[in-house]
Parts: structure tokens; C-alpha cells; sequence
């Protein structure tokens, strides 16, 4: 839920949109860790934004891409790699020495470690295709979340749509990077519980009309002061960005 009013120092109407820290606080920290989760807790956040990928022997983990090559030490495709080896890859030192360490964490131990916070689970399955991934992760989030507070999002439309099917009562976020004709009636048509625009296509008559079908709306990924005040404008309800200190801190400056 937002809470408006009027700001006369940003002209900003929205003023308590959700802060998630895309892929933890991942402007200071190595992305899908959990220093970047305890961080994005730090610097205000009320949710996380993380993605899913699946190991050889069916584990969901936390990491972005397909690949291990960007962000550990280790180079090759996620899903030719088992659990076992998986706890081994240093996932901070690309991003510097003091992070030397760091893990890739399983999905498991984020559902239960960051209990409390809103959580975003995002489906990295647009790709490659992870049998049984939609199945599994029905599985965690009712064993360890709190239904209103965690929704799955993808690109896999379809994949959204099975998680529907298996588990109506969980939210879904539509993710998208270009709009679509009629995107209130293509999200209503997937079942969705929220749309998920990039940030360039968020215009607060596009929000309103998601409202009035009570459609959430959380915007990605949003970093310059612009663009954050751009945000808080048109009225969404969650905010999606790597640097969350700079959103809080314009939040605390319209209290002001």
C-alpha cells in the first residue's frame, strides 16, 4: 500500500512506494548474495528482488544469468553444475577483494533467512528451460513464505501462467521490456497480480489504469535521481532499483 500527498520540494504525489533491492543492494555488493541482501536491509529496504536458476540435480539458486562466468570464479552453464559444486564458487571476489567468500545461495536458505521482507522471486527460465522449476518453487514458497508477501515474476509468460494453475493464491508479476498493445487486458488475460514495466514505459495514466483492475505495479530498474523522481510520480507501488539509499533518502526528503 502507498501513502500520498502532495510534495511542493519534488512535486512528487506518491509518496511510500515499496523499496526492493534489485538483486540485493547490488550497486555495493556482489548481485544475488546474501552481504548484498543484509545490506539492502541496512540501507532501507522493504523488499529483495532476486533470480532463480536451477542445478544439474534440480536445486534452485540464486544467480542471474545462465552462466557462472560474470559473477564467480568458475566459467560454464549453471544447470551442467550440481549442488555440491555450486557451495564451493566464490560468487563475491569478482566484485572485489573484501568480498572474497561469498556464496551462491539456494533459494531455500533466502526464503528462510530473509523472512519478513517482501520478496521477489524472479524466474531466469526465458532461456533455458528448468523441467519442474515451476513445481519446486510452489513447493518452497508454501513451506516458508508468507503468501502476501512474495510474488514470482518471468519473462515466461507460460511459466507464470503454470504457477497460476498449480498454485492460484501465489502472486505473479508480469515482466516485460516492451509494452504490450493493451497491457491491463494481457495481464488480466495471464492472471497476473502485477505488472512489472521497465521504467522507461511507466506513466502515471498507465498506472492508474492498472489500479482501477487492481493490478499492482513494480518498475525496474531505476537508479538516477531522475528516474527514481520519475518513478515516485507516477504512483507505482514498488520501485526496483540497485542503489536504494538514493530512493530512500529522496523518500526522507519529501517528509522534510
Amino acid at each position: 500500500m502507498v501513502n500520498f500527498f502532495i510534495s511542493e520540494k519534488l512535486g512528487l504525489v506518491c509518496l511510500n512506494p515499496m523499496i526492493i533491492g534489485h538483486r540485493g543492494a547490488s550497486a555495493y555488493a556482489p548481485e544475488n548474495t546474501f552481504s548484498a541482501f543484509k545490506l539492502a536491509q541496512k540501507l532501507g529496504c522493504h523488499g529483495l528482488e532476486f533470480d532463480v536458476q536451477l542445478t544439474r540435480d534440480g536445486v534452485p539458486i540464486v544467480i542471474h544469468d545462465e552462466t557462472l562466468d560474470r559473477t564467480t570464479n568458475h566459467v560454464g552453464q549453471v544447470s551442467n553444475f550440481l549442488w555440491k559444486e555450486i557451495q564451493l564458487i566464490d560468487a563475491g571476489l569478482w566484485k572485489g577483494e573484501q568480498w572474497r567468500g561469498e556464496r551462491i545461495p539456494a533459494l531455500e536458505d533466502v526464503l528462510t533467512e530473509c523472512k519478513g521482507m517482501y520478496l521477489n522471486i524472479e524466474l531466469k527460465n526465458s532461456k533455458i528451460a528448468y523441467p519442474g522449476l515451476e513445481e519446486t518453487i510452489v513447493r518452497l514458497i508454501e513451506r516458508y513464505c508468507d503468501i502476501g508477501n512474495v510474488i514470482v515474476s518471468s519473462f515466461n509468460h507460460s511459466s507464470l501462467q503454470q504457477i497460476k494453475k498449480l498454485a492460484p493464491h501465489i502472486q505473479t508479476g508480469v515482466l516485460y521490456e516492451r509494452q504490450p498493445k493493451d497491457a491491463v487486458s494481457y495481464i488480466k488475460n495471464l492472471g497476473g497480480t502485477a505488472a512489472h514495466p521497465n521504467f522507461r514505459f511507466v506513466k502515471k495514466e498507465q498506472v492508474d489504469a492498472f489500479h482501477q483492475e487492481g493490478i499492482s505495479v513494480s518498475t525496474w530498474t531505476v537508479n538516477s535521481l531522475r528516474d527514481l523522481k520519475a518513478a515516485i510520480r507516477s504512483g507505482v507501488d514498488r520501485i526496483i532499483t540497485n542503489y536504494p539509499d538514493r530512493l530512500r533518502d529522496l523518500l526522507q526528503l519529501t517528509e522534510a
